[in-house]
């Protein structure tokens, strides 16, 4: 790999008709140290902390939430919550991580119901989130984490007929069995029972920029 030491330099080099990625190892390290240093939660749950204002806005416009009862699972630092408390939501978030945990009872108090832990105890619903939610109607929405999207899911289609509906951020690959067409490659479990009882649309993609 040839190496340069500015970006100039590689421009006059090669003189490259398509984008080129530039990587400064040390900036990249020095990247890492800070955010190691300055996430409050535990590193393992960071990637479930989008705070890229396009997708907080993708995913609270898909549907109507205004003054609803909303279900946040793995809140994180608290960007989506605060962004459905403005539009007046009522939300019962639930984050397993303990520093997150602090952070979010520090940045909003009494203001969001906060249920410290697992979301699913052997694969149920947390009863603590079931007594927050009580016989309302209410709504998911959430960026959800990789390891429980799908439990998560199934779980809720399954056994909560007051929700109606889930608005989520997932990996494409858990989209794409959700959305897949019989005998596709992606057909699986997952899509069986999405199609048994849901409808489910996938509304829009993360550009590259807007992952977290």
């Amino acid at each position: 790999m040839q190496k340069f030491k500015t970006v100039d330099e590689l421009v006059n080099t090669i003189k490259p008709v398509n984008p080129v990625y530039c990587i400064r190892p040390d900036s990249i390290k020095s990247a890492c140290r800070w955010f190691k240093d300055s996430f409050p939660g535990k590193i393992l749950y960071a990637v479930k902390t989008n705070p890229n204002e396009n997708v907080i806005k993708k995913i609270t416009n898909i549907t109507e939430i205004a003054n609803k009862d909303v279900l946040e699972i793995g809140p994180g630092t608290g960007v989506l919550t605060e962004s459905l408390l403005n539009r007046g939501c009522r939300v019962v978030a639930c984050e397993i991580d303990e520093g997150l945990s602090n952070l979010l009872e520090e940045s909003f108090g009494s203001n969001v119901v906060l249920i410290r832990g697992d979301c699913l105890k052997k694969k149920q619903l947390n009863p603590k989130i079931i007594q927050a939610l009580g016989n309302s109607e209410w709504k998911l929405i959430a960026n959800l984490p990789y390891q429980i999207a799908s439990p998560l899911m199934i779980e809720l289609l399954m056994q909560f007929p007051n929700c109606l509906g889930q608005f989520i951020t997932i990996q494409y690959e858990v989209a794409q069995r959700l959305v897949a067409k019989v005998n596709s490659p992606q057909w699986g479990v997952l899509s069986i029972l999405a199609h048994r009882l849901a409808t489910c649309h996938l509304y829009t993609s993360a550009a590259a920029d807007e992952r977290s």
